[in-house]
C-alpha cells in the first residue's frame, strides 16, 4: 500500500483508483518507454564493439522490463532489455 503521494508520483494505474481508498502498490506500474510496433534502437556492446540497429517492439516495456521484439530486416524475434533512455540493450544483460 502507498504509504506517501511520492511513492506513486509518476505511476500509470493499471485499474480504477478510488478516490478515499488505499492504493495497493500493484495497481499502479512503471510508464511504458516502449510501446508495441513503434520502432525502436537495440544495441548490442562487447568490449569496444558496439552493434545498433533498429527492431519492433512485439510488447511494450518499462525501465527494467525484458521485452520480444522483431528484427524488421530479418524477422527474427529475440529478447532484450528496456533501458532508461527509451532504447533496448540485448547481450550480456
Amino acid at each position: 500500500v502507498a504509504r506517501a503521494p511520492e511513492e506513486i508520483d509518476g505511476k500509470v494505474a493499471r485499474r480504477t483508483l478510488l478516490p478515499g481508498r488505499l492504493i495497493p502498490a500493484s495497481y499502479v506500474r512503471d510508464p511504458y518507454l516502449v510501446e508495441t510496433g513503434s520502432p525502436v534502437t537495440v544495441t548490442f556492446t562487447e568490449g569496444g564493439l558496439t552493434i545498433s540497429l533498429r527492431a519492433v517492439p512485439l510488447q511494450p516495456g518499462a525501465a527494467g522490463d525484458m521485452i520480444r521484439l522483431r528484427n524488421a530486416d530479418s524477422g527474427r524475434t529475440f529478447m532484450g532489455m528496456v533501458l532508461a533512455d527509451g532504447t533496448v540493450k540485448v547481450g550480456s544483460i
